[in-house]
């Protein structure tokens, strides 16, 4: 493995916990904290964003957060949300913030097509902060990464129309959805499949769980344990 190939634990964002505690527990024992959405609590996010609500911030800002802060918006098409809405929403958050080394991401499940609201809301957000895409459906690689995200995040398990390879050919900074949320882990399929692929790389992969895990009979705990499990597989190599 190069010396510049680095793995790294990341959260996507939504999580089944009954208190802000344990969520932000769980969220800062990812090598990258976020910012965790308490659906079962407080709604899920467009509701969030609607209301200009989060529950985890208070807590959050008197946590002390080494390294980025990754946080969520949702994206144009699958909240059908006005630009405006969504914009304002970032900017509460990040006023509300303690922490101001920032990774904002765009939630966009259903991601189709490319629109002006998501041209706008990149751009804006780029004057201060990398910008990433989590999309846990399908989507066009080519027009994806023609946006000029800094980060792609994406559940490798789906039937894709490009392959892990396609990814991590490009410049952006790849989020891999390597641990199911859903069914066991097969680390021996990936220790075959996907381990040899990304080892080819020399710069910086990041970890996740797939989409999920806001699910209350997810185990959350094992989810942890394999993402870790699997960091350390791939870094001893």
């Amino acid at each position: 493995m190069s010396e510049n190939n680095t793995f790294q634990t990341f959260g996507i964002g939504s999580l089944p916990f009954n208190t802000v505690k344990e969520a932000i527990d769980y969220a800062l024992s990812h090598d990258v904290a976020f910012l965790p959405q308490l659906p079962h609590l407080e709604g899920n996010m467009i509701k969030a964003c609607i209301e200009k609500t989060c529950l985890s911030l208070n807590e959050l800002n008197a946590r002390l957060i080494k390294g980025p802060l990754k946080i969520q918006i949702p994206g144009p098409l699958s909240s059908n949300l006005d630009t405006k809405v969504i914009l304002d929403y970032y900017h509460y958050l990040k006023s509300n913030l303690v922490h101001k080394d920032l990774i904002v991401f765009i939630d966009e499940p259903f991601f189709p097509k490319i629109t002006k609201a998501h041209k706008e809301i990149i751009e804006i957000i780029r004057e201060d902060h990398p910008i990433g895409l989590h999309s846990c459906g399908t989507f066009n690689l080519d027009d994806t990464i023609s946006l000029g995200f800094d980060y792609l995040s994406y559940d490798i398990y789906l039937n894709h129309q490009f392959t892990l390879e396609d990814v991590l050919q490009y410049e952006i900074e790849p989020v891999l959805g390597i641990v199911p949320t859903m069914n066991d882990c097969d680390l021996g399929m990936l220790e075959q499949q996907i381990f040899p692929i990304i080892l080819k790389r020399t710069k910086a992969i990041y970890l996740s769980a797939t989409c999920g895990l806001a699910d209350r009979n997810i185990d959350t705990s094992l989810v942890l344990k394999n993402l870790n499990k699997i960091k350390e597989k791939l870094s001893s190599n």
